[in-house]
Order: structure tokens, then C-alpha cells, then sequence
């Protein structure tokens, strides 16, 4: 079974769901099938693959340059400077976020302590590094803190410029 298979069924379920009444469905339906047409020559396990690092880019910034095999939703491994650059990456995101209303502080030090969580205490301290933070830290705590900071600073100072 292929992509276009799938396009198919979805094509042939949009009739039915139209004739109950459904018409806004069945045009997302059709719409749906028509987004599957660039994959119609994969098969179902690669389009599967697709999806899968599609995802990986949506959620994390990364692209993946290896094959993702069974189903998992880790990222590729990095190294060093890489996993420093990688980090810096996401949280420059999450600084971006920053100025966006729906964001509560909670929710960008939530978002700052997972990035965080799993890399040790050295990767920590380079990333502050790489985000120019002075000072030094004695814990991963307080560099972690210190980057949270700086996503909390920008929701603050967005508030307060905002007339």
C-alpha cells in the first residue's frame, strides 16, 4: 500500500460524510487528500518515516539526518559543541516566545527547565556561555536559573513597553 491508496480512501470518504450533511468535513477531507499528493509514490512506511522527522522539525528545530527507526521521537544524538549550539537553539526560540501574550512565566521557565533537564552541568554552563550570561555558576541549578532568566526579562520588558 502506498500514499496514493490512502489519498484514495480519504477521497472515497469525503462522498459519504458530503451526503450526510457534512460538507465542511468533506471539504477538509478533500483538502487533506489533495496535501498527499506530492507523497503518493511512498509507501506507507516511508511517508510514516516522513511524518515522523516532519514532526521532529516542528517540535525541535531539528532535521534529522539519519533514518528514524522505530517510531521513536528522540532527537539524533549530538556532541559537544553541537549539543551547545543545538541547546542555544531551542531556548533562542523559546526567547522569541517570550513576547507572545499567551505565554505566562510559568510557562516560559517550564518550557527553559525541560530544554535543561537532561543535559549535565558542564553543557549547562557552556550554553550560558553561548548566550553571553556573565558571571559564574556553582550549581546546574543556577545557570539554569540564570537562562530562565533571560526568557522571564523579555516577557517583563515586553509588558511594560506595550501602550
Amino acid at each position: 500500500m502506498d500514499v496514493s491508496h490512502l489519498k484514495q480512501f480519504i477521497l472515497n470518504l469525503a462522498l459519504p460524510v458530503r451526503a450526510s450533511g457534512g460538507a465542511k468535513v468533506a471539504n477538509e477531507l478533500e483538502q487533506t487528500a489533495e496535501a498527499l499528493s506530492p507523497f503518493a509514490s511512498l509507501s506507507m512506511r516511508d511517508f510514516a518515516e516522513f511524518l515522523e522527522k516532519a514532526d521532529l522539525y516542528h517540535r525541535e528545530g531539528i532535521v534529522p539526518t539519519k533514518a528514524i527507526t522505530g517510531g521513536s521521537k528522540r532527537s539524533p544524538a549530538l556532541k559537544g559543541d553541537e549539543l551547545v549550539k543545538d541547546l542555544a537553539q531551542q531556548i533562542g526560540k523559546i526567547l522569541e516566545s517570550a513576547t507572545d501574550s499567551t505565554q505566562s512565566y510559568e510557562s516560559l521557565t517550564d518550557q527553559m527547565a525541560s530544554v535543561l533537564k537532561k543535559p549535565t552541568k558542564a553543557i549547562v554552563l557552556l550554553v550560558a556561555k553561548e548566550l553571553h550570561i556573565p558571571g559564574t555558576f556553582k550549581t546546574k541549578g543556577d545557570a539554569v536559573a540564570a537562562i530562565a532568566a533571560l526568557a522571564t526579562d523579555r516577557r517583563y520588558t515586553h509588558e511594560r513597553t506595550q501602550f
